[in-house]
């Protein structure tokens, strides 16, 4: 074959960007495992301070706090470094938007977003966690699983259920339902801003006794509490208003419209539904995040993310209307549907 040498017409960064992106991803995981940012935001540090606490060359270390400033980070003054105001937000325990026990989730579960993993997930359309044990079992009956994996929610879900949870719809509400809520990160966030709410999280028995130690952090016990159950099997205790948070993006069509049915038959007439995802964009591509986040589900769930037209079509066929769509925080929506 006859080789041309020729200018391209585009630029290839994009290109490289997305190759270099299988590392610099991985790269902040370890940053977080190790404590990097705890370490740096006690007083400005330079490449030798955190050799020296981390015992680590300095090569690496040069080239971890590169890739950290290079996404914003991390600054670099003089020649030591601080947290920018954003990684002091989510990546700091002692915020109430700490962000680290997702990505120590992600940590542990490292080999999910292996290629050999992916090309699994992609050829099986089988989640590949856990070993192919579906997480909702394996959560069950592995009690530190299901401890990691709620931390992880609450993690990947306090920065936007204390923003939505502001929105003016919900005084007319008296009762929430947080179905499949977890440490209950949307209901303790709708109870803390509407006095008037009284809030129940609805989880696996096993599950509760994790969300009650939230519960008791958050000091709203006397005003959220927690009802034992399985939403595919259980009825649903009273409320006027149900929260699905991330929990759509779990399961198939069918059963979506299964969850989207039983809760359009148990609440009253005025009482609404919120769906809680990252939603694909109605008409063009994207965001990536959403396109990501379908990814993830190949690895973990049976599911998908959907865009806001696509739920309200299943609110809809269920039988809601005054169907509105909301932002939340980053990249998440409210879908919110009425029993008229």
């Amino acid at each position: 074959m006859t080789r041309l040498v020729s200018r391209p017409a585009h630029s290839s960064a994009s290109i490289v960007d997305m190759t270099m992106n299988l590392y610099t991803y991985p790269v902040v995981l370890i940053a977080h495992h190790l404590k990097f940012f705890e370490y740096i935001a006690l007083k400005p540090r330079s490449i030798n301070d955190i050799c020296g606490r981390m015992a680590l060359h300095s090569r690496p270390v040069e080239a971890i706090m590169a890739t950290l400033r290079a996404l914003n980070l991390v600054h670099l003054e003089g020649e030591s470094y601080t947290l920018t105001a954003q990684t002091e937000e989510y990546l700091l325990p002692e915020s109430p938007h700490y962000f680290g026990y997702f990505w120590d989730l992600m940590y542990e579960n490292s080999d999910n977003f292996s290629v050999k993993h992916l090309e699994q997930a992609i050829s099986k359309n089988h989640a590949q966690v856990y070993d192919e044990v579906d997480i909702f079992e394996a959560h069950v009956e592995r009690a530190e699983m299901a401890r990691t994996f709620t931390h992880a929610m609450h993690s990947l879900s306090m920065g936007t259920a204390s923003v939505w949870a502001t929105q003016s719809f919900l005084e007319q509400h008296r009762e929430v339902l947080d179905i499949g809520g977890g440490s209950g990160a949307h209901a303790i966030s709708v109870a803390a801003n509407w006095p008037q709410i009284k809030s129940t999280i609805f989880d696996l028995a096993e599950i509760c006794p994790l969300t009650e130690e939230y519960i008791q952090q958050y000091q709203l016990s006397g005003r959220v509490n927690t009802y034992a159950g399985d939403m595919w099997k259980d009825n649903y205790p009273p409320a006027d208003l149900h929260i699905y948070s991330n929990i759509f993006h779990d399961w198939t069509d069918e059963k979506n419209r299964f969850l989207a049915e039983k809760s359009f038959t148990a609440l009253p007439s005025g009482g609404r539904i919120v769906i809680h995802e990252v939603l694909y964009h109605d008409e063009t591509p994207g965001p990536l995040a959403a396109a990501a986040l379908s990814l993830v589900m190949l690895g973990w769930t049976e599911g998908r993310q959907y865009s806001g037209q696509q739920i309200s079509e299943i609110l809809t066929q269920a039988g809601f209307g005054n169907i509105e769509i909301m932002p939340s925080n980053g990249h998440y929506s409210i879908v919110v549907g009425q029993k008229i």
